[in-house]
């Protein structure tokens, strides 16, 4: 009874924590989330995204090669709550929820003993990564779902010995986990291989080593055949893959030059790209378990994370320490596969230079991470029987969760509110009050177009969307929308899109700057700022 009000108290705590003003954290709705959103709201309604491809398994919107599941998925919550903010975000955070549930299980499973269990699921509960990821419509957080749930149906299956179907559910969940994020495919065949070999090698059931030999087989020709016909993750690999590094790059030719213009054997010897790559790799790799990225500042892309915070607390740190040495000095062997996977878990993360190290990609280390730490603290609390050291450790824990809770939520939302396109929806009201006043308005390109933002908040009908936007708009030389809102190429369209036509609106992005030289030009009508009180945008009317 008592296990079971603790359960309750913390699924309350994780159910408080991941849903409470969801809207309104993360602030700020981003570009990645509106194009998931508008795009949803397509596929939802005609069946093909904002290019006009038919159910793509990867669709391409702002530079990034999203996969199909995640559009599904938004689709059916649009198709209950409207094409709202709280659409999108809400069917990852129930995500999230249901990962602590699987955890618990899988927990259980690993090891079963109850008191290790409820700490393992508290320690997710309140894990920073975990709570940064699955309020910001993160996809990985689905496929960690899947992923978590699919090794729980292994384990059960080969505890309990269980028939052949169990171990091919259990790879089907795995292989349906890659049409949410593609960085899983990668962490997919590397796990499964490693963890099967594993146990092919520690099992003594010859019946459970053929199930798992044919089910492994059937996965690796699913993954491999995705791969070749799903075309999107092996392009988003090779658009920020670390061989495309600029400073890698610029090693490589540099290497070259220093060796002399004689000595060509001598600089291909010593620095090819075995020898450059692997170090990259190395340097990308090592990054994932350095405090820097674990408990001081969290890696990137900025707008996930609060500042002045890492991705585990610090006290956990000393546990994490703590639990390897405690699961490597003993014999329970899924316990050693998880220190596997948590080793395998930044690889495909390590292979790319963009935003690195980066929480996204890394995500799926989380779980191994937590099991780890809590391990640590089990054994930890089992040795130290007294009760003073326990209470001391929980009120440490406590203190590091309100610190990031007060991070999260006062300082997050002002602290680098550009990286989250604060401004923009407030954009698009004011054009939309404004629209009728002018017989063109100018928008600038920076940070990027906003264009998806106008037809999120706008909600433009599908149909007429795929009629006229979908092959005639062109970001390169500017596009019209809508008879007189011009979405410009330009950065300035006071300084490149000057039009003869005084009864225009120019919005300019925050770079550009409003000194004499435009104050002689253009009237400011108004200035949008984002929660830090910096420009977001400035909307100028040309003087007569």
């Amino acid at each position: 009874m008592k296990r079971l009000v603790i359960l309750l108290f913390i699924f309350i705590l994780a159910a408080v924590i991941r849903l409470w003003q969801l809207v309104d954290y993360p602030s700020g709705f981003h570009i990645d989330e509106v194009t998931l959103g508008y795009n949803s709201f397509l596929i939802l309604n005609t069946g093909r995204d904002e290019n006009g491809n038919f159910l793509p398994l990867y669709s391409q919107s702002f530079g990034l090669d999203r996969a199909l599941g995640n559009f599904l998925l938004i689709a059916g919550s649009i198709k209950l709550l409207g094409l709202n903010e709280l659409a999108v975000r809400l069917p990852f955070a129930i995500f999230g929820l249901l990962t602590i549930i699987v955890f618990y299980k899988l927990s259980l499973e690993l090891f079963d003993n109850k008191k290790f269990t409820l700490i393992s699921t508290f320690l997710i509960t309140i894990s920073p990564w975990h709570i940064d990821l699955v309020r910001a419509s993160s996809e990985a957080s689905v496929s960690l779902f899947l992923i978590l749930l699919s090794q729980l149906i292994l384990l059960k299956a080969i505890k309990k010995n269980k028939n052949f179907i169990y171990y091919f559910l259990s790879y089907f969940v795995l292989f349906i986990s890659i049409f949410f994020y593609h960085s899983a495919l990668g962490f997919i065949a590397l796990s499964i291989l490693a963890i099967n070999i594993m146990y092919l090698l520690t099992l003594k059931n010859a019946q459970v080593k053929r199930r798992i030999t044919l089910t492994t087989f059937i996965l690796f020709i699913a993954l491999i055949t995705f791969f070749i016909i799903g075309k999107g993750g092996a392009a988003r690999l090779n658009q920020v893959g670390f061989y495309q590094d600029p400073g890698v790059k610029n090693e490589q030719n540099k290497m070259f030059f220093e060796e002399g213009p004689d000595n060509t054997v001598q600089a291909r010897l010593f620095h090819n790209k075995i020898i450059i790559y692997t170090r990259a790799f190395i340097k990308n790799y090592s990054e994932y378990f350095s405090p820097e990225f674990l408990l001081l500042n969290a890696g990137l892309p900025p707008r996930y994370t609060p500042p002045s915070m890492g991705l585990i607390y610090i006290i956990e740190f000393a546990f994490l320490f703590f639990g390897t040495f405690k699961i490597l000095s003993s014999k329970m062997t899924n316990f050693h596969s998880i220190l596997i996977l948590l080793f395998l878990s930044p690889v495909v993360a390590a292979l790319t230079y963009e935003y690195t190290p980066n929480v996204q990609r890394a995500f799926f280390m989380l779980a191994y991470l937590v099991i780890i730490i809590a391990y640590g603290f089990y054994s930890f609390m089992v040795t130290q029987k007294r009760m003073l050291i326990t209470v001391s450790v929980v009120i440490l824990v406590s203190l590091n969760m309100i610190y990031y809770l007060h991070q999260y939520f006062i300082h997050l939302p002002v602290h680098n509110p550009f990286s989250r396109n604060d401004g923009a929806k407030e954009l698009v009201s004011q054009i939309n009050e404004l629209k009728n006043n002018y017989s063109k308005i100018i928008i600038t390109t920076d940070p990027e177009s906003p264009y998806h933002f106008f037809l999120f908040y706008s909600a433009l009908d599908s149909h007429k969307y795929q009629r006229l936007y979908a092959s005639n708009r062109n970001p390169g030389t500017g596009w019209m929308y809508e008879g007189n809102i011009f979405f410009s190429s330009h950065e300035c369209p006071s300084k490149s899109d000057a039009d003869s036509d005084k009864n225009t609106l120019l919005v300019d992005g925050s770079t550009c700057g409003f000194g004499k030289e435009e104050m002689i030009k253009y009237r400011l009508k108004k200035e949008i700022l984002r929660k830090d009180k910096s420009v977001a945008y400035r909307l100028l009317e040309p003087k007569e």
